[in-house]
């Protein structure tokens, strides 16, 4: 039973990992978009499915883990006007919380599960 429960919740949590990703990738294009000097001061962050034309391969890769590490605990200035940005950020850090909760959980009873056959 709790395997059946493993696999679903496993599941899951990749549908949340997955969405992060969309969020991140909507963010980043909303700052090449209307806030595009902030985006240039970022090093010009790609997306997963997002690559502008002026983005270079390493340094807005490096760019992108950059704010991918930042951003779901620090709000960047430009976020804090944008009504649209505040809601893409609120929502890859509700992804990201989820994921990190629900990983931790989903390895705790992983461990357990094992151990117990």
């Amino acid at each position: 039973m709790l395997t059946v429960v493993l696999v679903i919740v496993g599941f899951t949590l990749a549908g949340v990992l997955i969405s992060a990703f969309y969020f991140l990738d909507r963010l980043i294009r909303h700052e090449y978009q209307f806030h595009r000097e902030a985006w240039e001061n970022d090093g010009r962050p790609v997306g997963y499915l997002f690559r502008p034309p002026e983005a270079t391969w390493f340094r807005s890769g490096f760019a992108f883990h950059r704010c991918s590490l930042v951003w779901p605990v620090r709000t960047p200035r430009w976020v804090r006007d944008d009504l649209t940005a505040k809601r893409l950020l609120s929502r890859l850090r509700w992804c990201v919380l989820v994921w990190n909760v629900g990983f931790i959980v989903f390895f705790v009873f992983l461990v357990r599960q094992i151990s117990s056959t």
